[in-house]
């Protein structure tokens, strides 16, 4: 077999003519292009990245804005809920303080009462005990030795009232417990007058409720100083100090 090696030479040259037009023309261009698009490909895929990346992110910030108004709302529910606790608790409280003041005001009304019963009990026990005492003595209580007291409790009136007792219009009642004994009356006008320094007129009457001693009525004053007074004092006494 012969070989042309001029043949083969040119063949050669055509050969590297060829592929250096086709890199000047066509490889070049196609790299090129290629590149671009690479490129193109690489933007869209980096554009995409973000929006991705931004879409994660508005989903994350929405996420946390419910969660955070999620729990504003459960803290807001959670307060709510307690105010009404309180202000039940503090209505109910209050309720039960007006129940125990009217229960206690219902029991020192009860107690009063009681107490006022006692003490006309104790009066009316103590006036019959004392009545009855009175009665075992051998005779009737003087009134002499009521007088005293009588003329005490006339000086501590007013000067207004004294001077009143006796005058026109204004009549004297000298109740006394028993029947006035010999020379009682002229006791009592004398008594009436050192107390008031003059001398007035006077009604005598008989009351045997007094038990002892003796009681002035007039328009102006009353005194008492007689048994019945006395006990009923004491018992007022006795239930207001209980």
């Amino acid at each position: 077999m012969r070989i042309d090696w001029w043949t083969l030479g040119l063949q050669t040259v055509n050969l590297l003519v060829l592929l250096w037009l086709l890199g000047r023309f066509l490889f070049r261009p196609l790299a090129r292009i290629v590149a671009e698009r690479q490129q193109a490909a690489n933007r869209l895929l980096d554009d995409a990245q973000a929006e991705r990346q931004k879409a994660q992110a508005a989903a994350t910030a929405e996420r946390d804005a419910a969660a955070a108004g999620r729990g504003a709302l459960i803290e807001q529910a959670r307060q709510d809920a307690e105010a009404q606790r309180a202000a039940l608790l503090e209505a109910a409280n209050e309720e039960a303080r007006q129940l125990r003041a009217q229960a206690e005001a219902a029991i020192e009304h009860l107690r009063a009462e009681e107490d006022q019963r006692i003490g006309r009990r104790a009066s009316l026990l103590a006036t019959d005990i004392a009545a009855r005492l009175m009665q075992r003595l051998p005779g009737p209580v003087p009134v002499a030795g009521f007088l005293p007291g009588l003329e005490q409790a006339l000086a501590a009136l007013p000067e207004a009232a004294r001077a009143a007792l006796g005058t026109p219009g204004q009549p004297v009642v000298l109740r006394l417990a028993g029947a006035p004994g010999a020379g009682e009356q002229a006791q009592c006008a004398d008594a009436l007058a050192r107390a008031l320094g003059r001398r007035i007129d006077f009604t005598l009457q008989t009351d045997p409720a007094l038990i002892a001693g003796l009681r002035l009525e007039a328009p102006t004053a009353v005194v008492d100083n007689n048994l019945r007074a006395d006990v009923d004092r004491i018992a007022r006494e006795l239930t207001e100090h209980a």
